[in-house]
């Protein structure tokens, strides 16, 4: 699903009012928005909004799309419309926009995960510790930081039953490419050891010369480093740690 950044629109079609809101994620938001309404558990189910959502049923309401921009321009943007459509006063918005948000988590409209996508990161990072923090970022979409965070309990902490840092020191940030002075990648290094297999650390080292020193390679060849990775031990032609 192809994600769209800005400003949309709940219009009434009955009575012409409106709500308006932001996200990085906006299908996926308004998603949210409907699936919170029904729910009598959330903090925010008997906001006028919600509350008209229920009474009038989702098929009462246009969904617009009223412009994209940039993520840095949201607040302004949604102050902006909220005032244009005077929807604090005459519609359902709770606030004038921009800062005053008060949902946590998947529900805040900067959100880039759900609480579901979350739950499967905390899994990864206590059951899969060869994954790098990078490598989970990417997969879901986002920062090597958001997943540290997320590994150290400073965000989305209410989410699931875990003991924090979920990871660790061996594990953290510090580890291979996840430090941030690391040079190679956790994919080089697999690919320098199995080239390892067959040809020498010095041969290899010409393909990597231009972006680290031999010492640091052959420590990364030889499994001196990145030492969570699988290490090819070539005097007894075996993997370790594979």
């Amino acid at each position: 699903m192809i994600q769209i950044i800005g400003i949309y629109c709940f219009e009434n079609k009955i009575n012409n009012k409106k709500y308006i809101g932001q996200s990085v994620k906006i299908k996926t938001r308004i998603k949210q928005h409907i699936d919170c309404s029904k729910n009598k558990n959330y903090i925010g189910y008997n906001t006028k909004f919600y509350k008209a959502l229920r009474k009038y049923g989702i098929d009462n309401f246009n969904i617009i799309i009223l412009e994209e921009c940039e993520e840095s321009k949201l607040d302004e943007r949604e102050i902006y419309w909220i005032e244009f459509y005077d929807t604090y006063k005459n519609g359902y918005n709770s606030n004038r926009g921009g800062v005053n948000v008060t949902e946590r988590n998947e529900e805040h409209p900067m959100a880039k995960l759900t609480n579901n996508e979350v739950l499967k990161i905390k899994d990864i990072l206590l059951n899969n510790t060869r994954k790098s923090f990078s490598k989970i970022g990417k997969e879901f979409g986002v920062s090597q930081s958001e997943i540290s965070g997320i590994n150290n309990g400073t965000k989305w902490s209410e989410i699931g039953d875990y003991k924090y840092p979920i990871r660790k020191d061996k594990n953290d940030v510090r580890c291979g490419e996840n430090n941030a002075t690391s040079i190679l990648s956790d994919d080089q290094v697999l690919a320098i050891r199995n080239r390892y297999i067959n040809e020498s650390c010095t041969s290899i080292y010409k393909d990597y010369k231009d972006i680290i020193s031999y010492v640091s390679f052959e420590r990364a060849c030889m499994g001196r480093t990145y030492s969570y990775l699988p290490i090819y031990k070539k005097k007894e032609k075996i993997w370790i740690n594979k």
